[in-house]
């Protein structure tokens, strides 16, 4: 559950929503230009053993090819489902319900921000570490079942979130991976928490079906968190994290729910549903920082990822963030926003339990004799112009078209996640993976 974190509101905060609410443009005291040069400097890299409840994340910035990096790792590939794009979905038909559940008139608190609250820092840290010069540990975990068994590799004094959830994020940088476990605590020398999961950052795998990670959608926490790094870069490039009260079911790319059943949806919103601020909503009245998350809001939207208080949005804690600034977005309400029908970017709708999007989906449906051949330019809203008849686009038949030669996937062949996810099945013989009788994996034209 994500605590319910209230930062008490300033002289600057009560001026900022006058100033909104009567639509004044004037940067006032609110203008970054105006602010000390030192609160603009870059955070130097913190040592591997911080004191408690500091920010031990090294400076993160955006890789010039792609989507987000921190300590040199990508925060998973360009296309993964946290960086790209959702301003050109469309609204989800349960929409309208999804925003009555959690609180059409409910505003919106951005769960993160500078020094303190109930006696520790706000926000979900992470810690930057190297493998080969910290201790590994196999944990004990109550939920053994759904998480990765390790073993992990923690600092002497890592960096844990404060609050109930006790989140400890871990990049390191050596291999690219990212360790998350959920409810961590460390006694006699012996680490434990309640669930654990592990993340190629390279990679686009999802966890099995029904899966917990260390957040209730069995999703990655990292992705999801606005650092204040972005702000200085001038712009959010991936989707942001948030909770709400009550939650039914889980939609792609989640793999987990705490209520209801799998692929059985109600107007109580599923974990891993995409909410986006609308079009129209205009964002130039607020301050420059401001408008990077709201921007952020906007292009890639926000994804429900656990239960916790309606409509609180994650980031890191960070003695740069301006609170007042923050509260200033306290001003948004769910009838701000509208859900997004993400079932568009799976790659293959018989692949879902293993595939993750593109940006360009020409890269997957192969209009060329190889597997691997070049891929045509893509025609309207990123579909190629002519797709490959041994992959059907989403909606068609779920079989290959007669006289696709079809062949195992290579990265996929033997895998115990992805694709060999409980909804499919394992053809021994043949070494490919299947559903109601079809090869689902990689074909070409014969």
């Amino acid at each position: 559950m994500a605590k319910k974190s209230r930062r008490t509101f300033g002289w600057q905060t009560l001026i900022g929503l006058i100033t909104l609410a009567c639509g004044i443009t004037t940067p006032s005291v609110l203008s970054t230009a105006e602010r000390p040069a030192s609160t603009l400097e870059p955070v130097a890299v913190i040592p591997a053993s911080p004191s408690a409840g500091a920010n031990t994340a090294s400076p993160s910035n955006a890789d010039p090819a792609g989507g987000p990096v921190i300590g040199g790792c990508p925060v998973f590939p360009e296309d993964n489902y946290w960086n790209v794009t959702a301003n050109q979905l469309p609204v989800h038909a349960r929409s309208p319900e999804w925003i009555d559940s959690i609180g059409r008139n409910t505003g919106f608190h951005m769960d993160f921000g500078s020094g303190e609250w109930d006696g520790g820092p706000i926000g979900i840290p992470f810690n930057v570490i190297s493998a080969s010069q910290v201790g590994t540990y196999t944990l004990d975990f109550y939920y053994p079942d759904e998480s990765d068994a390790g073993p992990y590799p923690i600092s002497e004094n890592p960096t844990i979130e404060w609050g109930s959830d006790h989140h400890v994020l871990l990049v390191e940088t050596e291999h690219c991976r990212l360790y998350e476990i959920y409810d961590a605590s460390l006694n006699d020398g012996r680490w434990s928490g309640g669930s654990g999961a592990i993340w190629d950052l390279n990679s686009n795998d999802l966890r099995p079906a029904d899966w917990t990670s260390a957040d209730a959608a069995g999703l990655p926490i990292l992705p999801g968190l606005a650092r204040y790094d972005e702000i200085l870069a001038g712009k959010i490039e991936h989707a942001l994290r948030f909770t709400a009260e009550s939650t039914n079911s889980y939609i792609w790319p989640a793999r987990h729910l705490t209520s209801g059943d799998a692929g059985m949806l109600t107007s109580t919103p599923p974990m891993g549903a995409r909410f986006r601020l609308k079009p129209d909503f205009d964002i130039s009245r607020f301050p420059p920082e401001m408008q990077v998350i709201l921007q952020a809001m906007k292009t890639y939207g926000i994804v429900l990822a656990d239960n916790g208080s309606d409509w609180y949005v994650s980031g890191t804690p960070d003695p740069r963030w301006d609170n007042d600034l923050l509260h200033l977005l306290d001003v948004l309400t769910g009838d701000d926003f509208e859900a997004v029908d993400t079932s568009g970017l799976i790659l293959d709708p018989i692949r879902e339990h293993g595939g993750w999007p593109v940006r360009d989906r020409s890269r997957f449906y192969r209009v060329d004799s190889g597997p691997f051949s070049r891929p045509r330019s893509p025609g309207a809203f990123g579909f190629p112009a002519r797709a490959n008849p041994c992959h059907p686009p989403p909606g068609s038949a779920f079989c290959p078209a007669p006289g696709c030669d079809v062949r195992p996937h290579p990265r996929r062949a033997g895998s115990h996640r992805g694709a060999a996810g409980s909804a499919l099945a394992r053809d021994r013989a043949g070494g490919r993976w299947r559903r109601s009788g079809c090869v689902v994996e990689s074909c070409r034209k014969t």
